[in-house]
């Protein structure tokens, strides 16, 4: 049996949802993930592990023979973690976040900015629309699936429909991330052939 990352997907609290897909073997399947330092997540039916932190870990199957298959994972912390920064002055959006600061559980009202991006794969060379025009202190990140920044580039303000080069990157899967001020407000999955 065989095991892919269907989707690793950076979440606004600076984990990560995961996406494990067996191929062959016989269903059903169960799951887990280890828990460092040591152990694993009990099995379940799912193949989708939510709230993953930055970490190495083994995620592993096993079908209804009781073959097991195993998937290593490094997930760096995302860079910069989207809850470190708080940005009220971006546009789009409201979207409450509840922060648990020890006693106390604090609403922070941030903003959420929804991009489209074309054609989606790509080449490299894209263009993404961002639904209302850039502001100065808005960026560009690429990372890789495991969060690790590739690229990054400042978005020209003003500009709603932006252009983006990355025909340096190898064929594969990435995220292409807005920053605002230095935070995450958008991420978008694309497919560079």
């Amino acid at each position: 049996m065989q095991l892919y990352y269907g989707a690793i997907i950076p979440l606004l609290d600076g984990t990560y949802f995961v996406e494990v897909i067996p191929y062959g073997g016989t269903s059903p399947y169960k799951f887990r993930r280890s828990t460092p330092p040591t152990g694993f997540t009990d099995w379940s039916s799912s193949n989708g592990f939510l709230g993953v932190p930055a970490g190495d870990y083994l995620f592993e199957v096993e079908d209804a023979n009781g073959c097991t298959g195993q998937l290593p994972l490094t997930l760096s912390p995302l860079s910069p973690n989207p809850i470190d920064k708080q940005d009220d002055t971006a546009e789009g959006t409201d979207l409450i976040v509840l922060e648990n600061r020890g006693s106390a559980t604090t609403a922070v009202s941030t903003k959420k900015w929804s991009v489209s991006l074309f054609p989606n794969p790509n080449v490299g060379n894209f263009s993404v629309d961002l639904l209302q025009p850039a502001t100065a202190e808005m960026a560009f990140g690429i990372t890789e699936l495991n969060g690790r920044l590739l690229l990054e580039k400042q978005i020209e303000a003003g500009s709603q429909i932006q252009s983006v080069n990355a025909e340096t990157l190898p064929a594969g899967i990435y995220f292409l991330q807005v920053l605002s001020h230095g935070r995450v407000v958008a991420v978008e999955k694309f497919v560079k052939q």
